[in-house]
């Protein structure tokens, strides 16, 4: 089944609902947002860290980024992380479909197709982008890393990227497929919410634009979330743990167009060798669920 229209296709659904899915996931992760600003501060006063700071730090986007102290990595990723289980609450009280068709449209999330697309991003994004990033900038020789901030970062990480493709790719983009005809479009769209949610400079804005383009499109192609998923937490984590150990600092303003190209080719290689070896090696063959089939329109 086609994924962006997938919802579309469950007896339950209403124009309605998918609206409401988004809107509750939004809900529960401003929730979620909260409580891990709570945890963090209790963790920084109990640390010693001055918790104006912290606060002051919050507050200036990714010019103070912080995924490296433990405190930091709750906040600054953990929150983000909390968007999985947003989104799994909004569709069990919305009730149009189960929550496992928002990561795929046939039976869910597939770890061995995520797996593969895994060690495909892993060869394709994260040596160009560890290469790029360390004969660009070079080492600071200032190491940000504290060791639980380490943990924190390796764990909390990878689910920060889960959320953002639960949310984007996920209920929004097959919330918006659900409203109008063309796939393409709904692609577009998302895209545009994806560049607009990072409070970059316009040559990020424009890279984060084109990733969220070429992401929807994998999503499009391959039916569901693992590939996309994949991909975006080989690129972050790479960044994560380059910028922790002292080469670049994250920064609203860092890009450039040459920036954006070279993430452009980097993730268009993806795309192209995922859906290449998908249609080699039957990677995406797949089919929905059996309660899926019975409770969808077909």
């Amino acid at each position: 089944m086609d994924y962006i229209t997938y919802s579309r296709k469950f007896q339950g659904y209403k124009w309605f609902k998918p609206f409401l899915e988004i809107l509750l996931s939004v809900l529960f992760w401003g929730l979620a947002t909260i409580l891990c600003l709570i945890i963090s501060m209790l963790i920084a006063v109990s640390s010693g860290t001055d918790v104006t700071a912290f606060i002051d730090a919050a507050k200036k986007s990714y010019d103070s980024f912080d995924a490296y102290s433990l405190q930091g990595a709750i906040f600054s990723l953990g929150s983000i992380a909390c968007l999985v289980p947003a989104v799994a609450f909004a569709t069990k009280i919305v009730k149009g479909r189960p929550f496992h068709s928002v990561a795929s449209s046939c039976g869910g999330f597939d770890f061995g197709i995520f797996g593969k697309a895994m060690i495909t991003a892993l060869i394709l994004i994260g040596i160009p982008v560890a290469v790029s990033t360390v004969v660009k900038f070079g080492n600071t020789g200032v190491t940000k890393f504290t060791v639980l901030g380490f943990i924190a970062c390796i764990i909390l990480g990878p689910l920060q990227c889960a959320g953002e493709e639960f949310l984007f790719r996920g209920v929004m983009l097959q919330g918006i497929g659900s409203w109008v005809k063309r796939p393409l479009l709904a692609i577009a769209l998302q895209s545009i919410l994806f560049a607009a949610g990072h409070p970059y400079n316009i040559w990020g804005f424009l890279e984060v634009l084109c990733s969220g383009l070429i992401l929807g499109y994998l999503v499009y192609r391959t039916r569901g979330l693992e590939a996309s998923c994949a991909a975006h937490i080989v690129n972050n984590m790479v960044l994560f743990i380059l910028n922790g150990f002292g080469f670049e600092s994250i920064s609203s303003n860092g890009t450039v167009p040459a920036d954006v190209l070279l993430d452009v080719a980097i993730n268009g290689l993806f795309l192209v060798c995922i859906i290449f070896a998908g249609k080699k090696y039957n990677w995406f063959n797949r089919t929905p669920k059996e309660t899926d089939v019975t409770d969808a329109i077909m």
